[in-house]
């Protein structure tokens, strides 16, 4: 397993000469938060294609309270938070994404 001094070097060399700052930021975000799903996927085991089709079937049949609740920071017009589509009321991608 390499270093993570090893892992940021290797995340350097793969991203342009002109990234900024905060491209590195988020590929190391991206990376630690894969890092941290696969350990509690190890620890913790995972669900079945079936099981994950079962849980959602129920949870938009019961509702989801947060389906159309806009995150912090977004941008009104486009419908999206930080350049990420959110859902809308209907549980769709927002129209701005369609």
């Amino acid at each position: 397993m390499p270093t993570v001094k090893e892992e940021v070097k290797q995340l350097l060399d793969t991203l342009p000469d002109d990234c900024s700052l905060e491209d590195v930021q988020y590929h190391l975000y991206v990376i630690e938060k894969i890092q941290y799903g696969v350990q509690v996927a190890e620890a913790e085991g995972t669900f079945s294609q079936l099981e994950v089709e079962g849980r959602l079937k129920h949870f938009f049949e019961v509702g989801a309270p947060l389906v159309g609740a806009r995150p912090f920071g977004e941008d009104q017009k486009s419908g999206t938070h930080k350049g990420r589509p959110y859902l809308d009321q209907q549980g769709g991608i927002s129209p701005a994404f369609s």
